[in-house]
C-alpha cells in the first residue's frame, strides 16, 4: 500500500502548489545543484531552520539522474525535515 504523501504547512502550500509541475530541470550537473541549493535554502527558511549545505556524496547523488521539479521538491522537503547535521547527506536523499 503506498503512503500518503506529507504535505508541507498551510504557509509552504502555494510554492509547493507551484511545483508540483511535472517540469525536467536542467540537465547539466552544476545547474541541477544550483536549483537544489536554492529548495534547499528555501524550505529550511520556511521550516525556521539554517540551511544545511550537501556532502559530496549527496551531490553526486543528485547529479546522476535527471529530477522533475516536484521529485526533486518533495525528496529535499523531506531530507531538510529529517535533518539534524550542517549537510545534507546521500542517506538524506533516499527513500524511506
Amino acid at each position: 500500500m503506498k503512503r500518503p504523501e506529507k504535505r508541507p504547512p498551510i504557509t509552504v502550500r502555494p510554492l509547493w502548489n507551484h511545483l508540483r509541475l511535472v517540469h525536467p530541470l536542467p540537465e547539466t550537473d552544476g545547474e541541477i545543484l544550483l536549483v537544489a541549493t536554492h529548495l534547499l535554502q528555501q524550505f529550511a527558511a520556511t521550516q525556521g531552520k539554517e540551511a544545511p549545505g550537501f556532502s559530496l556524496e549527496a551531490a553526486h547523488f543528485l547529479a546522476r539522474r535527471r529530477w522533475v521539479v516536484a521529485e526533486l521538491a518533495r525528496l529535499l522537503w523531506r531530507a531538510v525535515e529529517t535533518n539534524r547535521g550542517s549537510l545534507i547527506t546521500a542517506a538524506d536523499l533516499s527513500e524511506p
